[in-house]
């Protein structure tokens, strides 16, 4: 078992069953139902369920075997299903290319970092979007989840330097409430 298995090897799915807000409320506006979707770090599967479970055709990539059963299971439950790849996001090579990219709360290391944002790139069809949530340096003044490494945090200058090859259509940050499950809940 590695770190995450460690974590989603509860009864609860650690970060709820719903989907990120900005995930719910962004991908419609730019993607149509029917668009392929690669969620990279997809956990427990709340996003990529949703997802797949609007239409849209998804596939889900982790690490954490123990992250990915719960993902199945929880796509099962909602009556959809989700293509699964046990695998980093820092050794991922996609042999096909998607509509859209997902990366919620994935927080690694700069050089890993770096990795996984050229990954979701590379698997980008021409005229893609990456969907990106992250905390910023400032989540370290909040107790609601997130790494408490500053390195392993996002600036706009961060993410407009990693993903210097695309336009951004929408980039800002903003304090909001969160609620997704016990592992993100609160202001921040």
């Amino acid at each position: 078992m590695n770190e995450w298995d460690d974590r989603y090897d509860v009864e609860h799915y650690r970060y709820g069953t719903e989907p990120n807000d900005f995930i719910e409320d962004s991908v419609p506006q730019y993607l149509e139902s029917g668009a392929s979707i690669l969620c990279l770090g997809a956990g427990e599967g709340r996003n990529a369920v949703w997802l797949a479970s609007t239409g849209y055709q998804v596939t889900a990539l982790d690490y954490s075997e123990v992250g990915l059963e719960k993902l199945q299971r929880l796509a099962s439950d909602r009556g959809t299903t989700v293509q699964t790849i046990l695998q980093s996001v820092t050794d991922f090579e996609p042999d096909e290319a998607f509509d859209g990219v997902v990366m919620t709360f994935l927080h690694l290391p700069p050089d890993d970092r770096e990795a996984a944002h050229r990954t979701a790139q590379a698997a980008l069809k021409p005229g893609g979007y990456v969907f990106l949530e992250a905390f910023t340096p400032e989540q370290l003044n909040y107790d609601s989840g997130g790494p408490p490494n500053e390195d392993m945090l996002y600036t706009e200058t961060i993410l407009s330097d990693d993903f210097d090859g695309l336009e951004t259509v929408q980039l800002e940050s903003k304090l909001r409430e969160i609620d997704e499950g016990p592992g993100h809940a609160g202001e921040g």
